[in-house]
């Protein structure tokens, strides 16, 4: 591992490797699977897309990332104060999916829903940079209409 510098969230190197970042994305029809993406702290990168709830056979992608994104996700996390964050943004109508980001720290963990099409603009700018650091793990992740939820 190269030299990361001063961490995120007071993390040390061995907490780092236990942090998770998960982004999930419903339908508001049910039955319908969901789609989601997990980054571990060492750079693991998980995509799955279920067609239908437990789907027997959902899309599964594995990948990794330098740990260097996962640190630069996790200073995006603590400058957008995702700590403070609502734990969950309503929309006032019909709701079209919600959407979900987690994060598990050794010690601290929260997790934050926004159902479709409310808005949250640090909920938005963690969820582009999440889907964009996925994309150069798993490049087919960033093609229109892979994830259709995400």
């Amino acid at each position: 591992m190269t030299e990361l510098g001063p961490l995120p969230f007071n993390l040390n190197e061995a907490d780092l490797s236990k942090a998770q970042i998960t982004y999930t994305s419903y339908s508001a029809k049910t039955g319908v699977g969901k789609a989601e993406i997990t980054i571990l702290g060492s750079g693991q990168v998980k995509l799955l897309e279920e067609a239908t709830r437990d789907d027997p056979n959902p899309r599964v992608f594995e990948s990794e990332l330098p740990t260097e994104v996962m640190v630069r996700l996790l200073d995006l996390m603590e400058e957008e104060n995702f700590f403070a964050l609502d734990d969950l943004y309503r929309h006032t109508g019909v709701p079209m999916g919600t959407r979900v980001i987690a994060l598990s720290l050794p010690g601290n963990s929260k997790t934050v829903m926004l159902d479709q099409p409310a808005t949250c603009l640090p909920f938005e700018r963690i969820a582009g940079a999440v889907k964009f650091a996925v994309g150069f793990a798993v490049p087919k992740a960033l093609q229109n209409r892979f994830f259709q939820r995400l």
